[in-house]
């Protein structure tokens, strides 16, 4: 399996801070996380900048895990984020070799 940082972009709401989720967003994201079972390695969190360079449009990140990208599209096709109107934007991440990791991906 390959592994994949997924990020959520917002418009710039995560530079003011998260929003209180709805009870609807709340039970969408559930939902799509039932449905994506394993694929999910970890949820993650809303998140925002805390340093001057950061990004304030990424409002929050999951670590995902499949086959490949086409995959990983499949898994985020009708993604509650993408449905309120975020981006999503997909890193894959790479085994540091001989750093202590077993060859995995940190974290695993």
């Amino acid at each position: 399996m390959t592994m994949f940082l997924v990020l959520y972009r917002s418009s710039g709401t995560a530079a003011r801070g998260p929003e209180q989720p709805t009870a609807e967003g709340i039970a969408a994201w559930s939902e799509w996380a039932r449905r994506a079972g394993e694929a999910v390695v970890h949820l993650g969190s809303p998140c925002g900048p805390a340093s001057a360079t950061a990004d304030p449009s990424i409002a929050g990140y999951s670590v995902l895990q499949a086959n490949d990208a086409d995959a990983l599209r499949q898994l985020l096709a009708g993604h509650p984020h993408a449905a309120m109107g975020g981006g999503i934007e997909a890193y894959e991440l790479f085994p540091l070799p001989d750093a202590g990791t077993s060859g995995k991906p940190h974290g695993n």
